[in-house]
């Protein structure tokens, strides 16, 4: 795909780097606030392919693994 420039619901002008994943599961779409920041993060993908690393990047994009913190896993802490 490549890297485009849109503009936001705000008027600023933003850049879209979008790619294909390669077994086909999605398409990756990400807003980077300038070219050079979209260039690394479209040649971080690419090598990532290139690596067969591309799995744990989708993972590390798309936000990974989130815990929910509650004030139980704090309160041995704080009391």
């Amino acid at each position: 795909m490549g890297i485009y420039k849109v503009k936001d619901r705000r008027g600023r002008r933003r850049y879209v780097v979008s790619k294909y994943w390669p077994n086909g599961s999605g398409r990756l779409r990400k807003y980077a606030p300038n070219y050079r920041s979209a260039q690394a993060l479209q040649t971080r993908i690419e090598s990532s392919i290139l690596d067969g690393t591309w799995k744990q990047l989708k993972q590390e994009l798309a936000g990974g693994k989130r815990t929910i913190w509650t004030v139980h896993s704090f309160y041995q802490r704080f009391l």
